[in-house]
């Protein structure tokens, strides 16, 4: 059993980091990245509460327990007090799907069965309070002799890098998306139309992907193409579409977890410190739907436009356009 010895105001300088981090998500409980500890304790105690690790998160926490400490004493310091942060709320953090995006991106699922294996074994063998020196400044690594006791991996048929139905869905999203970007003959609002005429015709409508596209070519801040989008080389175009690709196959996953935690006791966050998966996850639910991003994002012109389209795909009836005049509208897409 692990256990944790804390001062006074220990409790209350952890939480007040995580929540200035911003890096813990959920529509409900933590729409911004600011949680309120008495909801999420309460929530934990009646619940099975997990967080989705991203890869960034994984890659530096299995860094530090292989290697002790990480070079940048900022990331070393979120991670420690975020492991510290998950004791204290006994949340479970679950890394499947960093490590399904790690498998795909080399091709091999050998790596997967080690880094899953490394990371159960990182909560078997690092004692929490360890981390929390860590983050205090007590030790200034970890000890890296504690993991040498770890198993190196797992016996099993599984295949963890042939990618998924969400990842596919993202990824080809993605590649349209970018032939969109690069083409300069349309508008914004012509891009965004043909990609809608694409998109209804040919996959599932993922929220996160269509706040993705109105944020990028609306040019709001902080939000970008794909890395490489407007290189010449196919392959570090692809490279940087499966990159992005992944980013929003973490959000579509996920919300097929959290969309009906009412009627289960599982409950799903998900941690990130990615901006840009921070900016679509928070202008995806702050402004109640799709309908009201586009008013914020587009002159109300091109909002009748684009909204007309939307009516032409999926018949939401003859009174939208009176209702966007108003302002008053709350149709979910």
């Amino acid at each position: 059993m692990s256990f944790l010895i804390l001062e006074e105001n220990d409790i209350d300088d952890i939480l007040k980091y995580i929540n200035n981090e911003q890096i813990i998500f959920h529509p409900k409980y933590s729409l911004e990245g600011a949680l309120d500890y008495s909801i999420i304790k309460k929530l934990s105690f009646e619940n099975n509460c997990q967080i989705i690790l991203d890869r960034n998160l994984l890659t530096s926490l299995l860094k530090i327990s292989t290697d002790g400490f990480l070079k940048d004493s900022n990331e070393e310091n979120l991670i420690s007090v975020l492991m510290v942060w998950l004791h204290l709320l006994d949340i479970n953090p679950n890394a499947s799907i960093a490590i399904m995006e790690n498998a795909y991106n080399s091709n091999n699922s050998n790596n997967a069965k080690k880094e899953l294996v490394q990371f159960k074994e990182i909560f078997n063998l690092i004692p929490t309070q360890l981390w929390f020196d860590l983050a205090k400044g007590k030790i200034d690594r970890l000890p890296i002799n504690i993991m040498e006791n770890k198993e190196t991996t797992i016996n099993n048929n599984l295949s963890y890098h042939a990618g998924n139905d969400f990842f596919k869905m993202c990824y080809a999203s993605i590649l349209h998306i970018t032939q969109l970007y690069k083409n300069n003959n349309y508008s914004s609002v012509e891009k965004i139309k043909n990609f809608w005429d694409w998109n209804f015709d040919k996959l599932l409508i993922s929220q996160y992907i269509n706040t993705y596209v109105i944020l990028l070519f609306s040019n709001q801040e902080n939000i970008k193409a794909p890395k490489n989008s407007n290189s010449k080389d196919f392959e570090k175009i692809k490279k940087g579409c499966i990159n992005q690709a992944w980013d929003l196959t973490y959000l579509s996953i996920w919300s097929t977890l959290y969309w009906n935690e009412s009627s289960s006791n599982d409950i799903h966050f998900f941690a990130t410190a990615d901006i840009l998966l921070k900016r679509i996850f928070i202008n995806c639910h702050s402004g109640e739907n799709l309908y009201n991003l586009i008013y914020d994002c587009f002159s109300k012109k091109m909002l009748l436009t684009l909204l007309t389209t939307i009516r032409k795909k999926v018949k939401i009836g003859k009174n939208l356009i009176f209702l966007i005049q108003q302002k008053r509208f709350t149709f979910l897409i």
